[in-house]
């Protein structure tokens, strides 16, 4: 079986000299003659802050929360991951995009963080983790004063 790339707009002669260039691209990397390449997978995180904590939230699709560890050490906050691809004996891969890996992030926490008191979830593929502030660093409203 030949699987053959859908091209619904093929009469576009700008696109096309860009897909030949791509074709190139992934017939060279794609080379028996080269060893396999596996990218480096990097979560992408976003960081908020609210007035009571910091928050996070970190992309990390197919892992498991099993597969991720969570450390905090002199401040810095370390996030690891470890995925396994399972093993298919009897299978030709014709195309691989993704594939199994580790990847590690590594942040520096402020000291208004409790360290004590971080916590994590996952779901969906979204890790969450909360950084609460500590006490002293929560900014209170303003306290009216009554003049007697």
């Amino acid at each position: 079986m030949t699987i053959v790339r859908f091209r619904p707009d093929s009469n576009h002669a700008f696109r096309n000299e860009f897909r030949t260039l791509s074709d190139m691209f992934d017939s060279f990397f794609t080379s028996p003659f080269l060893p396999e390449f596996t990218p480096v997978f990097r979560p992408m995180v976003n960081v908020r802050e609210t007035e009571s904590e910091y928050q996070m939230e970190l992309s990390v699709p197919g892992f498991d929360k099993k597969d991720i560890s969570l450390s905090v050490e002199d401040h810095v906050l370390a996030i690891k991951g470890q995925h396994k691809e399972e093993n298919q004996e009897n299978s030709v891969y014709h195309r691989r995009e993704f594939a199994g890996g580790e990847f590690s992030r590594f942040f520096e926490l402020s000291d208004d963080i409790d360290t004590e008191k971080i916590e994590a979830a996952h779901e969906n593929g979204i890790l969450k983790i909360r950084l609460p502030k500590k006490p002293e660093a929560v900014k209170k409203a303003p306290r009216e004063i009554h003049i007697n």
